[in-house]
């Protein structure tokens, strides 16, 4: 999938969207992702590629797709990967039917 079937997909979502950008876990992954966005998630684990064993994490995102968080999750993604020294890291966009913040006291 190009930047631009990304793109097309992210904004073909009204609203708000769940990006998720799988990749190999390297420590400097919050730091890089914190420079594009204020409010993420990285979920740690184990994955394998072409069967072998490495650190996995999946960066998880909710972003507005009518400003310009599309263009910053492409960035990041690209960023990600030249870091990580990866041919590529899979990008995957789903719609939020309903995002809300809950305030505590």
């Amino acid at each position: 999938m190009s930047a631009s079937d990304v793109t097309n997909s992210i904004k073909g979502i009204k609203g708000s969207a769940r990006v998720r950008i799988y990749t190999e876990h390297k420590e400097n992954l919050g730091e890089l992702t914190g420079r594009f966005f204020t409010g993420f998630t990285i979920f740690q684990g184990t994955g394998y590629y072409k069967g072998v064993r490495e650190g996995a994490a999946v960066i998880e995102i909710i972003i507005d797709t009518k400003n310009d968080d599309v263009m910053r999750v492409l960035h990041l993604a690209n960023l990600i990967a030249m870091r990580n020294h990866q041919k590529e890291v899979i990008v995957t966009t789903e719609a939020v039917p309903y995002s809300y913040s809950v305030f505590g006291v």
